[in-house]
């Protein structure tokens, strides 16, 4: 099993190494792309040192095609600019499919495998980066009427996701209850500055996903756990 390694350094790539300069970099043409798609290649075999002879080959067409599908995504939002977050996540579903096919072809040749705990790792390493800058820059690329509301309460959402990951991580379902309690600070907060999540659709809406999402993926580190 490889496919927590590889979302791990998809995720890194693409949420966390991956600066405005980075993206700039790439809107101007091919050295920006090879530097991204180079940088998805050189983590992902340092994160699966032990099984180049079975991965070399794969990750590096793979990286290939991470630098080939994002220059087709900056060509296609150029002509369709309006594209909208079904774009967004129809290409997060692609680079995807691109790990699942890998994971097809050497996943059950890697010897010896992967323990549970590397798994776990990996597992929450991708959870982390998807509830805090996975999740900040999906609403801020999408929903410009959330911009201003998701810079001004990022920190307090990270903690506040992270919070509830590891509740739920470590708790499993018992750990929804405590996780509850989690977004007061924010809505204690966000009253003293005279502005009410809960007065605002969206803003409650957007504590909601993210509280959902992070319960989600709690509950999946918390069924690897009881493996260990």
């Amino acid at each position: 099993m490889l496919v927590p390694h590889l979302i791990f350094t998809h995720l890194l790539t693409d949420y966390v190494l991956q600066t405005n300069w980075v993206v700039r970099m790439k809107n101007k043409g091919w050295p920006g792309l090879i530097l991204h798609g180079g940088t998805f290649l050189v983590s992902s075999l340092l994160v699966l040192y032990r099984y180049w002879d079975v991965v070399f080959i794969p990750i590096v067409l793979l990286g290939i095609e991470h630098i080939l599908q994002d220059s087709g995504k900056i060509r296609i939002t150029r002509r369709f600019p309006t594209n909208g977050p079904a774009f967004y996540f129809i290409d997060q579903l692609f680079h995807l499919a691109g790990i699942l096919i890998v994971q097809a072809l050497v996943g059950s040749r890697l010897h010896p495998k992967p323990d549970d705990f590397e798994l776990f790792l990996f597992s929450f390493a991708s959870s982390f980066i998807m509830v805090t800058r996975f999740y900040e820059i999906t609403i801020v690329a999408n929903y410009a009427h959330l911009r201003a509301y998701e810079k001004r309460w990022a920190l307090w959402g990270y903690v506040e996701r992270t919070a509830v990951l590891c509740l739920v991580g470590g708790l499993g379902p018992f750990g929804i209850i405590p996780a509850l309690l989690c977004p007061i600070p924010r809505f204690w907060k966000a009253k003293q500055e005279g502005q009410p999540i809960w007065q605002n659709r969206n803003h409650l809406l957007e504590v909601l996903i993210g509280f959902l999402l992070s319960v989600i993926l709690g509950l999946g580190l918390w069924d690897i756990l009881r493996y260990i």
